[in-house]
């Protein structure tokens, strides 16, 4: 298996280097690289192991080895946790403050359409295509649709959170204004239709905002 991996690995050198625009490529672009890279990495402590198991060494020397490489793993991985487990909890950064206040206030139902500069890594999307919110994916994949394989296998853009939301459909909590690039145009027009009816109020975090429950006549509140 970690040879299988180790040859991905330069497949997808290849791939970066020579299919993709490089070298304009993009982070998403490394992708598989990034994926055979961590699983080469993974199964490095059980392969030195195995070499170490079929050399001539002593049953105590074998014994101990695969505890002492797992322990050099760790004192790697240590300094990535500590940041996440003692920096990314005390930091003023606006991105740690933001993410920490919007996941606060959030139910556990609750989901986020929004840029990717203040989401919270720990809460789920309104809608599969997050990633096209600020780049203009979304207009890609809709013209995409408009043949017969793009019907075929990707799934349709809507509803789109903030219209959903409009219409008491959607259990999005939190939400960025809606950017004009493609795919967005019916998202920019119901999110000034909240803003009119004075459904959406700004969280604080830059470019953020909470959309309102409604409240239709019989008091039943849809979210």
């Amino acid at each position: 298996a970690a040879l299988l991996f180790i040859a991905l690995f330069f497949v997808a050198v290849l791939e970066i280097r020579f299919v993709h625009p490089y070298p304009a490529v993009w982070l998403h672009n490394y992708g598989l690289w990034s994926l055979s890279a961590a699983a080469i990495l993974a199964s490095l402590p059980a392969a030195l192991s195995s070499l170490f198991a079929r050399a001539r060494i002593s049953a105590l020397t074998r014994a101990i080895l695969p505890v002492t490489l797992s322990a050099i793993a760790m004192l790697f991985l240590l300094p990535k946790i500590v940041t996440l487990l003692v920096f990314a909890q005390g930091t003023t950064g606006t991105y740690w403050m933001s993410q920490r206040a919007l996941v606060a206030r959030m139910r556990p139902t609750d989901t986020v359409w929004m840029s990717s500069r203040f989401h919270p890594i720990t809460v789920r999307d309104a809608n599969h295509y997050w990633f096209g919110f600020d780049s203009g994916l979304l207009g890609v994949v809709n013209e995409l649709r408009q043949t017969a394989r793009g019907r075929e296998y990707l799934s349709p853009i809507e509803p789109l959170p903030i219209c959903a939301s409009l219409r008491g459909r959607s259990t999005v909590r939190f939400v960025s204004a809606p950017k004009p690039v493609a795919g967005m145009e019916s998202e920019i027009r119901c999110f000034a239709e909240l803003q009119a009816s004075r459904r959406v109020q700004h969280t604080g975090i830059p470019q953020v905002y909470e959309i309102l429950p409604q409240h239709p006549a019989g008091g039943r509140v849809v979210f």
